[in-house]
């Protein structure tokens, strides 16, 4: 049942203790789409075990997202370019706001959903991926 992100986060909470439960000293991260993004950023926003974050159409027109301000782990965002949730301009701003280290990939789509651009956010993700392999080696 929806319960505007907070249930969903306690449901990922749930999820996340059971994964460092099941895999200790394992780096976890966190990632979702959409809705997702915003729950795996509260997630995040709440949770020392999450080493990382990956926040694919972030949804701007939600006016509440003042959490994602107390995200001090690396955030990975992957937007498209005609988002009709989350306006170029728009995401642009509130992206420069954002303290600590952060990544932008814009992915040139024709809508949310990456339409007609899935091989492009398939490579922005293995370019993510990559990166995240080269952190851990340095």
């Amino acid at each position: 049942m929806y319960d505007g992100g907070f249930g969903e986060t306690d449901d990922a909470h749930t999820i996340l203790r059971e994964l460092a439960r099941r895999y200790p000293g394992l780096p976890l991260l966190a990632a979702g789409f959409s809705f997702g993004a915003r729950v795996a950023l509260r997630l995040t926003s709440q949770e020392a075990a999450v080493r990382r974050v990956i926040a694919v159409g972030f949804p701007m027109r939600v006016t509440e997202r003042e959490f994602v301000y107390h995200v001090h782990v690396p955030k990975y965002f992957i937007q498209s370019t005609n988002d009709e949730f989350s306006p170029k301009q728009e995401f642009s701003d509130f992206f420069h706001s954002l303290p600590g280290q952060k990544h932008l990939n814009w992915v040139a789509a024709e809508d949310h959903f990456f339409r007609d651009a899935l091989d492009s956010y398939e490579i922005v993700v293995q370019e993510i991926g990559n990166h995240r392999v080269a952190a851990k080696l340095a």
